[in-house]
């Protein structure tokens, strides 16, 4: 009796599973058609953003949303943009997707791309069912028979009143213009316009990828307004030793260590960081909008203190705030800082930050300076605090001394560096707070919020540069001026 003979696959048929089964493999096959005549560089990071891609189309994982930080130049758009929308039409041809970018070259571009790829020879030897759709096959636009569509816009276009399963943002925000105004209108794009646009927001897929520009980029604000819903993948062109954010992919262990060396040299990446500056690198490059060593307020000059320990004789205490009255989470919070002289330094002894509304943040800095017992309540005479300026004053006898600004916050931060780096300014060690607190100060003027950093220079500033003999003293000398100019007034 025969055996049955058995009929092992060919290498191509082998080639073409694995392509169906693997976004990396199905793209290292799909390069030549992509990028014809362009040779290929592999690197580890390939796999990383392809596996990260995958499970979430998948829906591998508790969440729906994906934001992944990469150097320029990292095949990013041709994973995302190109290889992931052809790749799901093999799977689910029905899968209708958005890519949104920054400009409409990169859109059009990437979205003729994938075009292409799905009429090459190549994509259609997997034998789809369903073939391009006639009545809609323009560059930006096109779908198949079986429903399924890829559609390109831009970030700041009227968006579109259809809804699909999967939303792809790819450098939504221009590295070359990181203004105020147009930082606000990308948030604005998609908050308002696109952020919404899921067929079904339990099963569709949100995909985020960029260079970081800025701290209020499109990554900065999904992570502080929804980052318990993003899985967020960091990649730095230096490796950063003991990085809590490096991705477990990440095979480097030196610090410096390059992400692609192959392609991007050493000599390519220091020309990279002499054209950009520090700042842009640390934000393209190393994925921190502010640079790791600090903007204004460089690592490395803070001195901490055991709050266990005996502390030295103080000669003034001084409380700082920095007011807002409103809690909404997108609002400023206020912030307090209690700041004691001593002949060693300055020593911060307490902290509070919060969204508070007017009455609560009332309550709270009289009960913290009954707590304290300042020698003088530092609040800022404008705006929000004018109002707490003079009800504090009317309905009790704390010291309390209205700040005049005359200079803007950045004037003022540079005012306090020769204190910072002559390391006279003490942190508590162990405190809960510290660790946000100097992030806040390290990443100004570009991070999201400055509060902490409006009190902390507001209170050094005092203490420094013309803060008296003491916050009472001031305080008093200001009330017997007005008195005399009500009596000048009655007179």
């Amino acid at each position: 009796m025969k055996r049955p003979r058995l009929e092992l696959p060919s290498l191509e048929a082998i080639h073409a599973e694995q392509a169906r089964r693997s976004l990396y493999e199905f793209f290292l096959q799909a390069w030549k058609q992509i990028e014809p005549g362009t040779p290929l560089i592999l690197n580890w990071h390939i796999h990383v953003l392809c596996d990260e891609v995958q499970a979430l189309l998948e829906g591998r994982g508790d969440r729906r949303n994906l934001v992944i930080n990469v150097p320029p130049g990292s095949l990013k758009s041709t994973i995302v943009s190109v290889c992931a929308p052809a790749w799901m039409w093999l799977h689910q041809p029905s899968r209708t997707s958005l890519h949104i970018s920054g400009s409409d070259e990169v859109a059009f571009r990437d979205s003729m791309k994938c075009r292409n790829l799905i009429m090459s020879d190549w994509y259609q030897a997997f034998g789809p069912t369903w073939r391009m759709a006639r009545d809609q096959d323009a560059k930006g636009w096109f779908r198949n028979t079986a429903g399924g569509e890829r559609q390109a816009t831009t970030i700041l276009s009227k968006g579109t009143g259809k809804r699909v399963h999967d939303i792809y943002f790819d450098d939504p925000n221009d590295a070359k213009d990181v203004s105020e105004a147009k930082l606000q209108a990308v948030i604005a794009a998609y908050d308002l316009t696109f952020h919404n646009r899921l067929k079904d927001q339990t099963t569709g897929n949100t995909i985020l990828i960029q260079q970081r520009t800025h701290s209020l980029d499109l990554t900065g604000h999904v992570i502080e307004v929804d980052g318990q819903s993003w899985r967020h993948v960091v990649i730095r062109q230096k490796f950063e030793e003991g990085d809590a954010q490096a991705h477990p992919g990440d095979p480097r262990t030196r610090e410096g260590e390059l992400f692609f060396p192959t392609r991007d040299t050493p000599v390519v990446v220091a020309r990279e960081e002499r054209l950009l500056a520090s700042v842009g690198f640390a934000g393209q490059h190393q994925q921190r909008p502010a640079n790791k060593e600090g903007v204004i307020f460089k690592r490395g000059f803070i001195r901490f203190y055991d709050p266990a320990l005996p502390l030295p004789p103080f000669k003034r205490r001084i409380m700082s705030w920095d007011t807002a009255f409103k809690e909404k989470q997108q609002n400023d919070p206020s912030c307090g800082l209690v700041g004691c002289e001593s002949d060693h330094g300055i020593y911060l002894i307490d902290h509070t930050l919060g969204r508070m509304s007017y009455p609560a943040l009332k309550e709270k800095a009289k009960s913290w300076a009954g707590a304290h017992r300042p020698s003088a309540l530092l609040i800022e005479d404008k705006a929000s605090g004018q109002s707490l300026v003079q009800e504090l004053q009317l309905e009790s006898s704390l010291p309390v001394v209205p700040v005049q600004v005359d200079t803007d916050k950045v004037a003022r931060a540079w005012a306090v560096v020769p204190t910072w780096e002559a390391r006279l300014i003490y942190l508590p060690l162990g405190a809960e707070w510290v660790d946000a607190f100097l992030e806040e100060l390290y990443a100004f003027p570009k991070a999201p919020h400055d509060d902490q950093v409006d009190a902390f220079t507001q209170l050094v500033n005092y203490l420094v540069m013309g803060g008296g003999s003491t916050g009472l003293l001031d305080w008093m000398q200001q009330e017997v001026a007005a008195m005399k100019r009500e009596q000048e007034g009655v007179a």
